[in-house]
């Protein structure tokens, strides 16, 4: 409950990338094995992961995931290779329904204002209506720029939230055409989530040297044990002068589960070692996709008959250049 019912957070400290108002704080309410938060923003994620890293009881809430670059390296790689003691405890999936938003009603929108991935994401619909693009630190800033700038050619692309918060007019001949936004977040601490039956864990695998083979045997001693392997994602690095590549893996069942542990263990026996980053139970809710809602184009399959499927699978040739192409 609320410190003596004032409405006061009395749970953990909880560190976001700040400022207040960003779709990172707004992830931090569907948090759900962390009762009445303490929500701080904090200028940086390094700040975060090193908060975390050295303080006990402490948790962060960073971006791990979303439609446009999928998994989120950056982020990954630096509970990977920069901390030491940080698991990932929780995931939740933000969704907020963008729309665009004017200073008055009628308006002749001339240029988009917004953080730079919302333009990105939005980028089809600003070319369809013959917009300029204009970046701002967040879709708060965004909408704030639109409310001063006394421009009515400016229109802010922002979750509903934001924009009706700060007072603006949704702009209904864009609007009903833009995405939803959907990012994964992670809540990192010190310690993993307790079993609840439907979980997943990450880990990141670096075997012993590159070689064919590896990577199938890996994931053979996963298959033989019915574990289901739900993401992979696969990150150069350089070991003693050698180039290796280390694996970071989501698997479905919790690391306390003895058939996860004899799996991990059976790995480690072909020399491969092993960091576990987290885990956490499996969202049930909506989760990120990518923004496109078809298959990649000229995308065939054995159907397809034999004439495209040989055109397809054998694509154009570049010519080896001679001594006349110089």
């Amino acid at each position: 409950m609320d410190r003596k019912g004032l409405g006061i957070p009395s749970g953990p400290v909880v560190l976001f990338q700040g400022p207040r108002g960003t779709s990172d704080e707004r992830a931090a309410r569907l948090l759900l094995t962390v009762a009445a938060p303490d929500v701080h923003p904090v200028p940086s994620m390094e700040t975060i992961l090193h908060t975390v890293d050295l303080t006990p009881e402490c948790l962060g809430l960073l971006p791990v995931e979303n439609p446009l670059e999928g998994e989120l390296a950056p982020v990954l790689d630096r509970i990977a290779f920069e901390t030491q003691h940080v698991y990932i405890r929780e995931t939740v999936v933000l969704a907020e329904q963008l729309e665009a938003f004017s200073l008055t009603k009628n308006v002749r929108p001339r240029v988009a204002v917004s953080h730079p991935f919302v333009l990105a994401l939005c980028a089809r619909y600003i070319s369809r209506a013959g917009l300029a693009s204009m970046t701002a630190p967040s879709t708060t800033e965004a909408c704030r720029m639109v409310m001063t700038g006394n421009d009515d050619g400016l229109l802010a692309l922002a979750p509903s939230e934001v924009g009706n918060s700060i007072g603006l007019h949704a702009y209904s001949d864009m609007g009903t055409d833009l995405p939803e936004v959907r990012t994964r977040y992670a809540l990192i601490g010190r310690e993993v989530a307790p079993v609840t039956g439907n979980d997943q864990t990450l880990v990141v695998v670096t075997p012993v040297a590159d070689r064919p083979g590896s990577l199938a045997a890996m994931l053979d001693k996963l298959s033989k044990r019915s574990i289901n392997l739900t993401s992979l994602r696969s990150r150069p690095i350089i070991v003693d002068e050698k180039s290796i590549h280390c694996f970071f893996m989501e698997l479905s069942g919790h690391v306390s589960e003895p058939v996860i542990q004899s799996a991990l263990v059976d790995i480690m026996e072909d020399g491969a070692k092993i960091r576990v980053l987290g885990s956490y139970p499996q969202w049930s809710g909506t989760p990120v996709v990518s923004p496109f809602n078809e298959l990649p184009l000229r995308s065939i399959g054995i159907s397809s008959g034999q004439a495209t499927l040989e055109e397809a699978l054998l694509p154009p040739i570049a010519h080896e250049p001679d001594d006349r192409d110089n």
